[in-house]
């Protein structure tokens, strides 16, 4: 063999050991993660209709490569954990076992029409990732409306022309529904980090057809502001523009 035909085997060999490494590298790193789920404690079963206590309760780690039980297990986190204590289990649920969605019922409650306040109107509006607190706004969450808008020529303005603003259009605002989830447990059924595209609000007539009409002008998008729900205050906040800035 010529010393180029040696030199491309040798290149050839290399490449294929460094795909294989990396193929080897990435598997050990899936292995390697893990999912936190919860489980009941060794001593602890559950009968029909008994409602689980968080002093039941513990986590347990399993490899994210197991997704037939991390698909239908009830992830270990504080949403999860406050779902799963309001609710009954459907079944005999043995001691020490994984819990899975299927031991609990989500009671059938009122449909989305009927969810809505006396007096107030659901308005849906397109959302992303960015827009929604990176996807932890959810059914039942209270948010602020803000958005951005070039706004006309005002003619006591000497500067002329239109003014770039930021404001915030509603407060504290309820959301009755994520995409197709209008319950924290349909939300949650669907794993952690889920996307959607919509978002629906529960506000007054007026704030709806002002919400509307923001759609049409705002730059971006508008965007949700998540606020703890305890925190029921409104405050009145300037527009920012770049003089605030």
């Amino acid at each position: 063999m010529t010393n180029r035909t040696l030199l491309l085997i040798a290149l050839v060999c290399g490449t294929l050991a460094a795909g294989c490494a990396f193929l080897w590298i990435q598997g050990v790193s899936r292995h390697n993660e893990s999912v936190l789920l919860v489980r009941l404690k060794p001593e602890v079963r559950l009968n029909h209709g008994d409602r689980p206590t968080r002093d039941q309760l513990t986590e347990v780690a399993v490899p994210a490569q197991f997704e037939n039980i991390v698909g239908s297990a009830i992830p270990h986190n504080e949403l999860a954990l406050s779902w799963l204590t309001s609710r009954a289990a459907s079944e005999p649920v043995p001691q020490g076992s994984i819990l899975l969605y299927q031991h609990f019922r989500d009671e059938p409650g009122p449909s989305l029409a009927q969810r809505i306040g006396a007096g107030k109107r659901a308005v849906a509006i397109p959302v992303a990732g960015a827009s929604t607190v990176g996807y932890f706004v959810e059914p039942e969450s209270f948010v602020d409306v803000v958005g951005t808008f070039m706004e006309p020529p005002r003619a006591d303005d000497p500067r002329g022309g239109g003014r770039l603003v930021t404001r915030t259009l509603v407060e504290s605002v309820r959301v009755l529904a994520v995409g197709n989830s209008s319950t924290v447990g349909a939300y949650l059924r669907q794993g952690p980090g889920s996307s959607y595209g919509i978002v629906t609000l529960e506000m007054d007539p007026l704030d709806a057809q002002k919400l509307i009409f923001a759609q049409t002008a705002a730059r971006g998008g508008l965007t949700l502001v998540l606020r703890n729900p305890a925190d029921t205050g409104r405050v009145t906040l300037p527009v920012v523009d770049w003089d605030r800035m």
